[in-house]
């Protein structure tokens, strides 16, 4: 709402310091005209000033400004300060009485160690189907050469959704989502708790992490995360991570429709295609389609504040059935006639060697002379 006159850059030498240690900070200040910015004029100094952790000020000084508008100073951080993130702050005058102009930068007051150690982790393999087992080999060895034995392992895995990144020709829907319907699984990043554990590693350094690639609920394949800390007998500890991902099934079913706008009572149809983790088409797969209409009804009602608002709901009609086999390129299409305009959207499903079921599904829009009732919100 309001426009910036300076543009600000501050930066150190380094994010993390001991207390008694030396920060060197610098800036840059610019004035701002639209897309022009141009030296600081407006004093010969500016005025820096550093909080630490309890927000007490221990710099508060007028640093000089060159004629190239760039500041620097160093400032010493007290043998016995506190620790915890301090924050360089240089503020400026405003014309906004609302608004400061200038910046912040935060950097980290901590009694930290340098790691002796180094862990590693790596997956037996990348990828697993669900059902399988998710396995990592954790290995440590001090920077000096020696192993890091008989020392406790704590690890956690989470998982977030995967998404498949197909190579083929074409654009593919490869999950059931309902892009009508709002936010689903399919736009969340956020991490599900899958486990932790504990153990020990072997005279050679080594410890083996198993989960079970389970999915439980998951519309979508996930990514798991594994973390894994070691302690050593100094207690000090040092972490990594890795990642595994787990496969809804031994392979991926994608839909689209021959046109994304149809019209009723007009033929088309949906075409699919089964391709493996790599895509590689999946000939001669087997798959069961269905053909559903999502039919939307809103209506407007006042809320307990008196506001006038849509509320729907939506009803699911079934359309047709069949099945489809795909061809040596891994492709095959079900033709259907709308009856009606609205919303269509096809599933498709299938069944891996493992017994594993794979759905994916696309939605198309059908036009008529009839009134559609589509979403309102």
């Amino acid at each position: 709402y309001y426009p910036q006159e300076y543009s600000v850059y501050l930066y150190t030498d380094r994010p993390i310091y001991r207390p008694g240690q030396p920060v060197y900070f610098r800036g840059i200040i610019r004035s701002k005209d639209d897309v022009t910015y141009n030296p600081y004029t407006d004093s010969s100094t500016v005025p820096v000033k550093i909080y630490d952790d309890s927000g007490e000020i221990v710099y508060d000084k007028e640093v000089e400004i060159t004629e190239f508008g760039t500041f620097s100073d160093t400032f010493d951080i007290a043998s016995e300060a506190g620790l915890g993130s301090y924050r360089l702050s240089v503020e400026l005058p405003s014309r906004q009485e609302w608004y400061s102009e200038g910046s912040s930068l935060y950097f980290a007051v901590a009694e930290y160690r340098l790691p002796e150690f180094l862990v590693e982790n790596v997956p037996v393999e990348p990828e697993v189907v669900q059902g399988g087992v998710v396995q990592v080999d954790v290995s440590s060895r001090y920077f000096f050469g020696g192993l890091v034995s008989n020392a406790r392992v704590n690890y956690t895995v989470v998982s977030e959704p995967y998404n498949f990144p197909y190579t083929g020709k074409g654009y593919y829907d490869f999950y059931d989502y309902d892009p009508d319907g709002g936010p689903s699984e399919y736009y969340s990043y956020s991490g599900g708790w899958v486990g932790d554990g504990e153990g020990m590693t072997d005279g050679e350094g080594k410890y083996r992490v198993e989960v079970a690639a389970d999915l439980k609920d998951s519309t979508l394949s996930q990514v798991f995360r594994v973390e894994t800390t070691i302690t050593d007998e100094s207690q000090q500890s040092v972490s990594n991570r890795t990642e595994v991902v787990v496969h809804k099934g031994e392979l991926y079913v994608g839909v689209r429709p021959q046109r994304y706008v149809g019209t009723s009572e007009v033929e088309t149809a949906f075409e699919f295609v089964t391709v493996d983790w790599d895509s590689n088409p999946v000939p001669n797969q087997e798959l069961a389609v269905e053909i559903v209409e999502r039919r939307w009804s809103s209506v407007q009602e006042e809320d307990s504040n008196g506001r006038t608002i849509w509320t729907w709901e939506q009803e699911t009609i079934p359309v047709t059935t069949g099945t489809v086999t795909t061809d040596a390129d891994g492709k095959a299409v079900f033709n259907f006639t709308p009856p009606n305009g609205g919303i269509f959207k096809a599933i498709a499903t299938t069944t891996d060697s493992l017994g594993n079921e794979i759905r994916s599904a696309t939605t198309m829009w059908v036009s008529s002379r009839q009134y559609v009732s589509w979403r309102q919100q």
